[in-house]
């Protein structure tokens, strides 16, 4: 397989496996959406659009091999779930088609970006940044398993292996 395959088939899991917690989460109350989730500062609702902003600024990081414009944030229409899973949505096919397109040396070549978080510029390796987005939504969709699983809404097993192939 590939590379960009390999990357696409991380991003698809990453995608469906949000929207699986997502759909779990859609017709909860507004006091289980915004409750922080035990033990982690962050509700189920801000914890879904805490992974639209991320995704967003390391997808336009790749995109545009620059720092991103944090004042053109694309996050979600609204506060529903629906909105914030569509968003997602959106940006994860967005970013499966620059990895359709992307060469070799796209995915490899890396640029300085000016994270407001870091005092020094900091490469990003695009390949390196799509995995960034998977790995930091996995724990993210730990989380959000663990509060919906207490809330008699567990998503089962949603593995990689069993949820990139359906």
């Amino acid at each position: 397989m590939g590379e960009s395959n390999m990357l696409a088939s991380l991003i698809r899991y990453h995608g469906t496996a949000t929207q699986l917690l997502a759909s779990l989460a859609v017709d909860l109350s507004e006091q289980d959406l915004d409750t922080p989730i035990e033990g982690y500062e962050r509700s189920i609702r801000s914890t879904l659009q805490h992974l639209v902003e991320v995704d967003w600024a390391w997808r336009s990081a790749v995109e545009t091999r620059t720092t991103p414009d944090w004042s053109a944030m694309a996050g979600p229409a609204g506060p529903a779930i629906a909105d914030i899973a569509a968003a997602h949505a959106a940006g994860n096919e967005r970013l499966l088609a620059w990895i359709a397109g992307a060469t070799e040396s796209d995915l490899n070549a890396g640029f300085d970006v000016h994270w407001p978080w870091m005092p020094e510029p900091n490469e990003v390796i695009p390949w390196r940044a799509i995995s960034q987005i998977v790995l930091h939504g996995q724990q993210h969709r730990g989380e959000l398993a663990v509060a919906l699983t207490r809330l008699g809404r567990s998503p089962g097993n949603f593995d990689y292996i069993f949820v990139e192939a359906s």
